[in-house]
């Protein structure tokens, strides 16, 4: 008959409830970095496509097209990486506890809250590069067929950074709206830092509503040479605000340290996000350069 320490060491049963891989944390590290490894394989496979598409296209506003998706997939799949260098607990100076470690150090959820300032940055800096590089391919899309409505490109773009830079400001500057503290700051300062992150963030959600009314505004089923795939190519951006919206609410009612669920919660988020906006949306370019747009999205 076996002892307790015996039947703990050995490698009868599930591994997954076996004593040496119980962890303080609730996910997996290869279940958070998997989440991101597929969305970076989609982003890949989208720059090739896009990639191959301008080598073979004769049409110079089809090559266009092709090679800003395959700028914009090129920049999503170098910060995708950086995102799985993070989960995999390789990217950042805070680790968790890996299966059999004894905790030590600051709290879980603290260490969980500083991997996630991390790799929100990553995702921020991301998309101050690719969000820019899609707003001008969407209105080459509808460029001698439709007129935006209030502005051009420029404007479109100007008005694009300044959504992610107050965005940024709600994220970093006063960690999504969480309550400062009294032993951390006066009262003053943390109603001051709430009440600017909500107005940087209330800004921000003008800024995207300015941009895309400004893009779709004119587009009618008539005139829209697209057939419809610029809204669905571009009212999921909205998504991206309403996950910044559900992670601030989130936060307010869990302001000690950082849920896991939610960090889950966004990986998976944002990145069914940009596999549709950004890989998806490479890959329709590209088929719609080669003649087989009908075919291959044909629904």
């Amino acid at each position: 008959m076996m002892t307790s320490v015996e039947e703990a060491q050995s490698l009868k049963g599930n591994v997954l409830f076996h004593p040496s891989f119980s962890t303080p944390h609730e996910f997996p590290v290869f279940f958070r970095s998997a989440s991101c490894r597929v969305v970076s394989g989609s982003m890949m496979l989208s720059g090739i496509a896009s990639a191959l598409a301008c080598i073979v296209t004769d049409l110079p506003e089809s090559r266009v097209g092709c090679a800003l998706s395959t700028a914009v997939s090129l920049v999503a799949f170098y910060h995708y990486g950086k995102l799985i260098s993070i989960r995999d607990q390789s990217g950042s100076r805070v680790s968790l506890s890996k299966p059999g470690d004894v905790p030590m150090g600051q709290d879980t959820s603290l260490k969980i809250g500083w991997q996630e300032m991390a790799a929100d940055a990553v995702r921020y800096s991301d998309w101050g590069v690719t969000l820019v590089f899609l707003v001008v391919e969407l209105h080459l899309l509808l460029h001698g067929a439709v007129e935006p409505k209030w502005f051009g490109i420029p404007w479109a773009v100007t008005l694009t950074v300044s959504m992610i830079a107050l965005g940024a400001y709600t994220r970093f500057g006063t960690d999504e709206l969480v309550p400062i503290r009294s032993d951390q700051k006066k009262s003053l300062l943390d109603g001051f830092a709430r009440l600017s992150g909500l107005l940087a963030f209330a800004l921000a959600c003008v800024c995207l509503f300015f941009v895309m009314y400004n893009l779709l505004g004119n587009v009618t089923t008539a005139n829209d040479p697209t057939g419809g795939w610029i809204f669905a190519f571009s009212i999921p951006w909205v998504g991206y605000g309403v996950v910044s919206i559900v992670s601030m609410i989130v936060r307010q009612m869990f302001s000690e340290g950082y849920p896991e669920a939610l960090s889950v919660f966004k990986d998976i988020a944002y990145g069914t996000l940009d596999v549709w906006s950004k890989a998806v949306f490479g890959v329709w370019v590209a088929t719609k350069a080669l003649g087989v747009n009908e075919t291959v999205f044909s629904f």
